[in-house]
């Protein structure tokens, strides 16, 4: 018997949205390694990063503090999540 292993990354609604001053950005990673994190305004333009090694596969929890990447707060308004792995990519 074959068995299918989905190996996307699946990301999840963030919550609150919209956001105030974070949000939570819920995933799932079907495998171990580096993930990369990049937060796009709706012009194109990247606001924030954040590469993080996850330890193992399964569900995970990142935090967005709204800031870019000078630490300075952004305004409200809709935001893409991309996030990148060493299997692909999902926004």
């Amino acid at each position: 018997m074959l068995k299918f292993i989905n190996l996307l990354i699946q990301l999840y609604p963030t919550w609150p949205n919209p956001f105030n001053a974070n949000i939570n950005i819920q995933l799932l990673n079907p495998v171990s390694g580096d993930l990369t994190l990049n937060i796009y305004d709706t012009s194109g333009k990247k606001q924030s990063s954040n590469q993080r090694n996850l330890a193992g596969q399964g569900p995970h929890m990142l935090r967005w503090n709204g800031c870019n990447e000078n630490g300075e707060a952004l305004s409200s308004g809709v935001y893409v999540l991309h996030v990148r792995s060493q299997l692909g990519q999902v926004s």
